[in-house]
């Protein structure tokens, strides 16, 4: 507004608003992170799946080649599928709020549209 005076006074509140709605899903996005890192902690799952590894006795040469291997079997049929679900599921599927941003569509809306998706995904 006062450097490039592409933005009118009148402008400037819905500017504001979407600016805010954009932050809001960020920060939703971001919060869910923190919830599942705490989940992730309190329940020591990163350190029962170390001591697991540990407690195989491998080399190191040895476990990168295992998780090459895992990753390439789980990527081959099962990742790909896992993380598109994970991706358009609801409440927090990061493509339903890339989806609702670009349709100019409320979360809900999009949510209730994708189901079907979710379903075919599910089966």
């Amino acid at each position: 507004m006062f450097f490039y005076r592409e933005l009118s006074w009148l402008q400037v509140p819905k500017t504001l608003l979407i600016a805010a709605n954009t932050s809001a899903i960020r920060l939703y996005i971001i919060t869910n992170a923190i919830r599942f890192s705490f989940l992730m902690t309190s329940e020591q799952i990163p350190q029962g799946m170390s001591q697991w590894v540990i407690d195989l006795h491998l080399q190191p040469w040895m476990f990168l080649l295992m998780v090459n291997f895992a990753l390439l079997a789980a990527g081959q049929f099962t990742m790909v599928v896992n993380m598109e679900k994970g991706i358009i599921h609801p409440p927090v599927g990061l493509n339903l709020f890339v989806s609702s941003h670009l349709a100019k569509e409320g979360l809900t809306e999009v949510s209730i549209a994708n189901l079907s998706w979710v379903g075919v995904m599910l089966v």
